[in-house]
């Protein structure tokens, strides 16, 4: 059968909730993709954690004005056709099967793919549409932090695709590990920069996941005789109750914090190295900036 185009839920439903809806239908063929908004007058911060942990898209809290919800619907479909080039399925060469047709696949470093088989992974949309309306809520400040694979542009330039995508996953897949407990929403924004955000003071420690990647077997295997690649965190910014261009604006902070750590663990001494390193930063500030710029001019104008 054809799926939805879309999925409203509520979280308060008979015999179940909105947000175990919205767990099943991630996991049926089909809908991975599909756009689930939840529409609901629970506004607690747990529920709205809860609900993008499970896939929820967006997040709409009674009583709502229908205009907004098609715009939202409409938003939410529109970045859906944004995300097909990264499908595996568009490049017959990888020679994926039906069941991984519809897993995103990096084809180049700036390529903010998803890991929906990770815990408490969303897109990088979602990511963002969860920090705006939790600073909306207002009632619980949430901490950012980012993390990086040092030098990414040498790792992306000595490996093959596959092993690159697969160093990216298991580095995800330790971020998920290490911060199951203070159960973050975790992101990708492609060039090897993943985001971290929870409620209250973070937790994270970036020496655990410097031992953790050093003990990976998997990376071992995958760097093929080089050094496992290093990471670097960088410093926690504390996101509130600020409007959308402020929150923006600490999003692209917290990426700076991380790229001012790289370049002290990194550093360069030869034009080949500074080179590398300036490759290493991708484009995931500029975006944050012209979405900042983007968002201040809709204030004013």
């Amino acid at each position: 059968p054809t799926a939805f185009d879309v999925v409203l839920l509520d979280i308060q439903m008979p015999q179940t909730t909105g947000i175990e809806i919205c767990r099943i239908l991630r996991a049926t063929p089909g809908y991975a993709d599909v756009p689930i908004v939840m529409l609901t007058a629970m506004t607690e911060h747990r529920f709205l954690h809860a609900a993008f942990v499970a896939g929820a898209n967006d997040y709409i809290s009674k009583p709502f004005d229908l205009d907004d919800v098609k715009k939202r619907v409409s938003r939410e479909r529109l970045v859906g056709q944004r995300r097909i080039p990264l499908k595996a399925g568009m490049v017959g060469a990888l020679g994926v099967s039906d069941a991984a047709a519809s897993r995103e696949v990096i084809r180049d470093l700036e390529d903010a793919i998803a890991f929906p088989k990770t815990d408490r992974f969303v897109t990088r949309e979602a990511f963002e549409t969860f920090i705006l309306q939790s600073a909306k809520q207002g009632s619980t400040a949430l901490t950012l932090r980012a993390v990086k694979v040092a030098g990414v542009f040498d790792v992306f330039s000595r490996l093959d695709p596959q092993d690159f995508q697969a160093v990216i996953e298991e580095v995800a897949r330790l971020i998920s590990e290490l911060t199951a407990d203070s159960e973050d929403i975790l992101t990708h924004l492609g060039n090897g920069i993943f985001i971290t955000a929870r409620p209250g003071k973070g937790t994270f420690k970036a020496d655990a996941l410097s031992v953790a990647m050093a003990n990976s077997t998997r990376l071992r295997d995958l760097s093929a005789g080089a050094d496992v690649p290093r990471i670097v965190v960088g410093d926690p910014i504390d996101v509130s109750g600020d409007g959308k261009t402020d929150i923006l604006t600490k999003l692209s902070h917290t990426l700076e914090t991380a790229e001012r750590a790289e370049e002290k663990t990194v550093g360069w001494s030869t034009f080949r190295e500074w080179m590398s390193l300036r490759k290493s930063v991708g484009q995931a500030r500029a975006r944050l900036d012209r979405s900042t710029y983007e968002s201040l001019l809709d204030d004013y104008v």
